[in-house]
């Protein structure tokens, strides 16, 4: 009896944990009341060095599909302050979203790099109607002279 409840329980926890960190059919769940909000923070440092870097350009560009004719695109820009840090958000979305954050140095010193984030809405990673990404970081590599 033991033995069948702590399977059923390790069953329970495997299904919560590749629901919540899968890519989650959108159309299996309504489209909420309120829009939803992507937050995205982080740093920018340089690569050798680890110092933070001041003035880099980051930006978002979301995509969210929620069918062929209907294509949600937000792109939203901000600058690291004098700790290297910056925090963006858009919104708008309230199904599966993906985006493209870039870090580019105007002045040219550093290398361009990107990430890409999917983000399935889910309770896990919600607070409010605000899905959080934190330590969306940058190590920038100095062009060559």
């Amino acid at each position: 009896m033991l033995k069948n409840s702590l399977n059923i329980l390790i069953l329970l926890l495997a299904s919560t944990a590749v629901l919540s960190c899968s890519d989650v059919d959108s159309d299996i769940f309504e489209r909420p009341d309120e829009e939803l909000v992507i937050s995205i923070s982080g740093t920018a440092s340089d690569l050798s060095t680890g110092e933070p870097i001041e003035e880099i350009k980051i930006t978002v560009h979301a995509a969210e599909y929620g069918d062929k004719d209907n294509v949600n695109l937000v792109s939203k820009t901000t600058y690291t302050d004098n700790t290297g840090r910056f925090s963006i958000s858009a919104e708008g979305f309230s199904y599966t979203t993906t985006c493209l954050v870039t870090a580019e140095d105007p002045n040219g010193i550093y290398a361009d790099a990107s990430q890409e984030i999917k983000i399935s809405w889910s309770a896990t990673s919600m607070q409010g109607n605000t899905f959080y990404v934190n330590e969306c970081d940058f190590y920038l590599e100095k062009n060559q002279e």
